[in-house]
Parts: structure tokens; sequence; C-alpha cells
């Protein structure tokens, strides 16, 4: 559910700003917390709900907000735990250690944080207002907090993005999970240019880039997960984004994290892991990416199960 509508930032890559930009007013509108909380205690009585994930574009602009959240919640008795999909690195710097003890009092286990990349230049024309250290040391801030597993996100592929600068963020991705054991990596997002962003017309007035035209060109690529394009990229760094992409999904051992059971698909998972987990550090580290057979198994794998699934629901679609 939401706790508030819209976001205050202008990150250039995001569609939120574009889409927010012709209204007029605030960019970042706080829900009353009472009535969050009144929609809270509504799907815990009615549904027997035991977790609420906050799917805000950005939940923290101002703490006292998410703060009045979860004492409401307390207050009313009702035990729920919390998940926040929005957190910047700015906010986590304002983040006292008591208001991170209170997030974990409140049932809070996971943020999805937005470190994005590793280069500072990169981070600036982001407008991440963050750096390098900084995100290190909120890193090591939240490692404190190991009950709230720090959850980031990351792109590459971005318009004037070099090699030096995707290394740069293979580098905090590995001292990320050094400093701070129980943080995850979600697999780098490859940059789109999406209408109306800043990053869209700049790849537009200096690479003459023109967006995919129909809905099923824009489907494919994102079946694909391939960008949309590579004019910008430099010699080696589509192979060396690969190795990041794949290398990502066994590094933090997030696997091993978040599985649970016996059920065959986890022991397959868990094996995989266990055994490939080894050779993706090595690649990692080192900034190996010749050879990347596994890559290639991942995409037909992942397109396998795409075709599996539109015609399981193609099947069960009802007739008109």
């Amino acid at each position: 559910m939401y706790s508030a509508l819209g976001c205050p930032y202008q990150c250039t890559f995001c569609s939120s700003p574009a889409q927010y930009r012709p209204i007029s007013g605030k960019k970042w509108v706080p829900l009353d917390h009472n009535d969050v909380v009144d929609h809270v205690e509504h799907v815990v009585d009615r549904y027997d709900a035991n977790y609420i994930y906050f799917i805000d574009d950005d939940s923290f602009p101002k703490l006292e907000h998410v703060e009045s959240i979860i004492d409401s919640i307390r207050e009313r008795g009702l035990e729920v735990g919390l998940g926040f999909r929005g957190a910047r690195i700015n906010e986590i710097k304002r983040m006292s250690h008591e208001f991170l003890d209170k997030l974990v009092a409140g049932g809070t286990d996971i943020m999805h944080i937005g470190a994005e990349s590793g280069s500072d230049r990169i981070l600036k024309m982001l407008k991440k207002n963050a750096t390098f250290d900084q995100i290190v040391e909120c890193n090591k801030k939240l490692a404190e907090h190991p009950e709230i597993t720090a959850a980031y996100n990351f792109i590459m592929g971005l318009p004037t993005e070099t090699m030096e600068d995707l290394k740069k963020t293979r580098d905090l991705m590995m001292r990320l999970v050094d400093d701070h054991p129980n943080c995850i990596l979600f697999a780098p997002n490859k940059f789109r240019p999406l209408p109306g962003t800043e990053l869209y017309h700049q790849a537009q007035n200096e690479w003459g880039y023109e967006m995919p035209n129909t809905l099923q060109a824009w489907a494919r690529i994102e079946v694909e997960g391939d960008p949309i394009t590579n004019q910008w990229y430099e010699k080696g760094m589509r192979e060396f984004g690969n190795m990041l992409l794949i290398t990502s999904y066994f590094v933090d051992n997030k696997i091993k994290k978040t599985t649970e059971g016996t059920t065959l698909y986890t022991k397959l998972a868990r094996m995989a892991n266990r055994i490939y987990r080894p050779i993706a550090l090595l690649r990692m580290r080192n900034g190996i990416s010749a050879l990347l057979i596994e890559y290639w198994l991942f995409r037909r794998i992942t397109q396998l199960l795409t075709m599996f699934q539109s015609k399981f629901a193609s099947e069960k679609a009802p007739v008109a």
C-alpha cells in the first residue's frame, strides 16, 4: 500500500520527475498517518494480513512521517511486519540509530535503497545527492541493524558512462557485501531512456536516439533484458555489464538468505548457489567477463520461462 504520493527528487533516469513535472505544487505528499494505519488495521482485521509493504516512490523525505505510522501501529497493537520500497542515501544519512531501532521494533525487515552507481561522476549526473563514500558509510550504519535487510538497486549502461565508471560500481557492490553480510544486491538494471526524463533528452540530442514505437518492440526489450541501444557503450562494457548482472545473483548469497522449504525448486536454487557462488565472487572481484556461458544459459532459461508463463496464461484465459 501507499503511505505517500509522489517524489520530491529529480533523478535524471527516473520516470517519476517526468510524470510529476506538470503538476503544480508539492511533488511529494505524505498521507495522514492515521489514515494509513486505518488502512493497515482494515486489512489486518478483514484479511488477517501480517505484512505491509509500502510501495511509495519514496517513504522517507520526512522521517517523522514514517515514525508516526510506526508509533500508531504499535499503539493500536497491530502485529504486522513492514517493508519499504523507497529510500535514498541522503535520507539514510539523516537516520539516527534510535530511528533505525524504532524501524526494527516496528517490524521492518527490508528497505530498498537506490545506490545506482559507484562512480561519483555518474551519481552527480543522476542527481542522487550521494557519493561512493557516503553509500559505504550508510551501509556500515545499517549493518549495525542486521534485522533490516538493506537491498540495493543499481543501474548501468548510462550515456557517458565509461568502463572505469562501471568498474567503480563493481567495487561498490563488493564493498557493500564485505561490510554488511546481511545486505542483498539486486541485479543492475540496464539503462533504458524513458520518455520525458533528462537522460532521454540527452540520448536524443547527443546520440540521435529514438525510442521503440510499438508495444511489441517494448515487450521484446523487457523480456530479453537487453538495453534498447548500446551506441554510447565503450568497448567491453556490454560483456562486463552482463558479468555484473549474472554474478550479482550469487555474490551476496541472496538465494540462501531468501529461500526456505524443501521444494525441488528451492533445492535446485540452493545447489546452484553453492556451486556457482565461488565462481561469481572470482569473476566479480577480478572483473573476469570472458567466456561468460552462464549468462547465455541465464538468458535461455529466462526466455523459456517467459514463453511457458505466456502459454500457461493463454490456456487459462476465459473464452469470450
